[in-house]
């Protein structure tokens, strides 16, 4: 019978095995093992006819064994393998593909006798080290195989437990990091630790932030004390200091010295302000600890823009960034962040990127050790120094819904690198109006569920009032000429550009009420002007109130403070690429209702606020703004990522454009010599990154220097 079997299935031995044991299985174990190979055979077949599948639904890679990409969803020719090293590998015997650039290997190998040959050459085995995987020294100068843990660029100052890079051997990390009070532990702790109280047991002060010895033991009532048998050790001689002088003294302290903040004092200060991004402190760092990839939505006045990179340092130690998509916010940002965090003003803990720095700019890029804020565009060209952002433990992507083209580049990359950097990277969107579901879909997270969080604002309330004999300009003034009294505080109002907010202001200021002053507020203003807003008070004519003519650029995380009355026209201008002409217009439309929802949201932080809108209710027709990707140029954004080493037809997108729109900036890119036929950078195109201009208007600029060189004596 069994014959018959192995004759009926033609040589299957799959199928034999599994009969001849079945009719000669005799007991328990004989089924047993009858069961376990059945559930093999089907395991194979599944996974076989699975990936079967998968291979023919994917569109086949149009560089076929030319993909450089090892992280390449499309389907390649057998005998396809890209180097996840790309050009930089400088491994000799890699038999993977490698980008055109990449180093050559030398034809003599390691017979090669030529002093300073450029070209690669295998490892001496005196030159491997011994330990090869496993090996942990710091400064160990051998040759290491690729998948040995990285370097750890803090080194010794790494305070992250869950580090998995190698560090100094002398390295002894407490594992109660900041919030160690154990005065004589010798092992290393962030800075951001408190410091040893010089009195020690002596320190009479009960609210004293900073380390005693264990014995100490003030007496919380002080020279006012009266028990004579109190077992407390110290008392003041001249009265316990109150708390909130105690507090002062210790602001006055930090800022006059230069003490940065402790833990403890950030914490104390925090439960006074009481945000509501404050409950869901813990939860943030667990989860994002445990998921890597954390969406939160969080209302207006939550404070997620400021507190949450402060408890991202705290917890994960290096560098966190957060990106914005605008100069103006970083700026203001960092300035508060820094406040909060070290006590005294931006370049230690707390810094910023928003430009290139040059002469006339230092304020563009100011260091910050733990926390930098910059725009999204800046972040970019970070990335084209260092493809690996080594020195970023936590990225922020703030403001996630403006979904400018910077902002889509950010997140492709953010989800690169956490491929990439599968150990020591994470990354966190956040927004007041987003939609979560869609980024978890894109950092394929569908799993997992978003992080919300409650606003603390006051009540707004909103009225419509839509132009119709007037003009949008004459309307919003009469408008605020109409509710200035009835209204207490600053008034935001947001017009579609600069020309209308110069006009308007100029027709404001004829009939301008007491005690009252007229600014602008858009990008191509100067930081001294944009500064006269953000920083206003009291002038010295005694003008205590001002109404702020802003474009969009105050719509999201800007908080001008004491703003109760928000005039809102309902348009924004916006780029629009015309493919057909390559040109690019600028168009006034129609907020969004995410866009509306956000200039409501910047009154009412203080105290009850009031919303006018001069359009019907029916106009908002669009639930969230239009991704600029789809509507823009992307012949910039095409360089930056062949610039990256990436493909730009693979690059993961949210909302991804057609290909039609990718390949005819590539042409473009081609015909200015950016790059070759192989889309591989050449030296121009790395130079017209670095300009982080439109590709054209960098060629019009090299070009004209070239030509007229002498005649502008440069």
């Amino acid at each position: 019978m069994s014959s018959n079997k192995h004759n009926d299935n033609n040589g299957d031995n799959d199928t034999q095995t599994v009969d001849d044991r079945a009719n000669s299985a005799d007991g328990d174990d004989s089924i047993n093992s009858l069961t376990h190979d059945v559930g093999n055979l089907r395991l194979r077949l599944t996974s076989s006819s699975l990936d079967n599948l998968r291979s023919s639904q994917k569109a086949p890679c149009r560089n076929g064994l030319k993909c450089f990409n090892s992280f390449c969803q499309y389907n390649h020719p057998s005998g396809w393998k890209a180097c996840e090293c790309g050009a930089k590998c400088r491994e000799f015997d890699c038999q993977a593909n490698h980008p055109f650039d990449r180093q050559k290997r030398c034809r003599n190998g390691a017979a090669c006798r030529r002093c300073g040959c450029e070209f690669l050459h295998p490892v001496k085995l005196s030159d491997k080290c011994r330990d090869g995987v496993e090996c942990r020294l710091w400064n160990c100068e051998k040759w290491h195989p690729r998948d040995r843990p990285k370097i750890c660029p803090f080194g010794k100052q790494c305070y992250n437990t869950t580090c998995q890079h190698v560090h100094p051997s002398d390295r002894q990390l407490c594992p109660h990091g900041g919030e160690c009070t154990e005065i004589n532990c010798q092992l290393d702790h962030p800075k951001s630790r408190a410091i040893a109280c010089p009195q020690a047991s002596s320190c009479d002060n009960y609210f004293c932030q900073r380390l005693h010895p264990d014995d100490w033991n003030p007496c919380k009532i002080g020279s006012d004390c009266e028990n004579s048998i109190c077992s407390h050790t110290c008392h003041p001689l001249n009265g316990i200091l109150s708390e909130q002088q105690i507090q002062s003294d210790v602001e006055h302290q930090s800022k006059s010295c230069s003490i940065l903040k402790s833990v403890q004092q950030r914490n104390i200060e925090r439960e006074k302000t009481k945000l509501p991004i404050l409950a869901a402190k813990d939860e943030f760092c667990q989860r994002l600890e445990k998921e890597r990839v954390l969406v939160i939505t969080a209302e207006t006045g939550s404070g997620k823009s400021t507190q949450l990179p402060q408890y991202a340092a705290e917890y994960f130690g290096g560098l966190v960034v957060c990106t914005q998509p605008r100069v103006i916010t970083a700026m203001s940002l960092a300035r508060r962040v820094a406040e909060e965090y070290d006590g005294i003003s931006v370049g230690k803990s707390v810094g910023y990127r928003v430009g290139q720095s040059s002469v006339g700019r230092e304020r563009n890029r100011v260091p910050g050790t733990d926390i930098l804020f910059m725009t999204d565009a800046i972040f970019i060209q970070e990335s084209q120094d260092d493809d690996q952002l080594g020195n970023v433990r936590v990225l922020i992507i703030d403001e996630a819904h403006e979904r400018s083209l910077n902002t889509d580049i950010v997140l492709g990359i953010a989800k690169l690198l956490l491929i990439t950097r599968s150990t020591d990277f994470y990354v966190v969107i956040a927004s007041a109006t987003i939609d979560p579901a869609k980024f978890l879909k894109f950092f394929q997270r569908t799993n997992f569920v978003s992080l919300t969080v409650p606003g603390r604002i006051y009540d707004v309330s909103v009225e419509y009032n839509p132009f119709t004999d007037k003009s949008l300009l004459q309307h919003a003034v009469s408008t605020i000429q109409n509710l200035y009294d009835k209204h207490q505080g600053h008034t935001l109002v947001f017009l579609p550009g600069q020309r209308e907010i110069k006009d308007a202001i100029q027709l404001f200021n004829q009939r301008i009420p007491d005690n009252c002053v007229a600014l602008p507020l858009y990008s191509a203003l100067s930081l001294e002007e944009q500064d006269r807003v953000l920083q206003f008070d009291e002038d010295s004519n005694g003008v205590r109130r001002m109404v702020v003519f802003c474009t969009n650029i105050a719509e999201t995380s800007l908080t001008i403070k004491d703003t109760c009355l928000v005039i809102d026209s309902g348009l924004v201008k916006q780029p629009r690429f015309d493919h057909e002409n390559r040109l690019t217009v600028i168009e006034t439309v129609q907020i969004s209702r995410s866009s509306a929802d956000q200039r409501k949201g910047r009154a009412g932080r203080t105290a009850q606020g009031h919303c006018v809108r001069l359009y019907d209710e029916n106009d908002l027709t669009r639930p969230d703004i239009e991704p600029e990707i789809l509507r823009a140029s992307l012949d910039r954004a095409v360089l930056q990522l062949v610039y990256l080493e990436l493909n730009p037809q693979e690059f993961p997108l949210i909302d991804q454009p057609e290909q039609t729109v990718i390949e005819t900036s590539l042409e473009l890119l081609k015909d200015l010599s950016c790059i070759d036929d192989d889309q591989i950078i050449t030296k121009q195109g790395k130079l017209f990154a670095k300009l982080g201009l439109d590709p054209r208007y960098s060629a019009f600029l090299i070009d004209t220097y070239l030509e007229h060189a002498e005649i502008l004596e440069l």
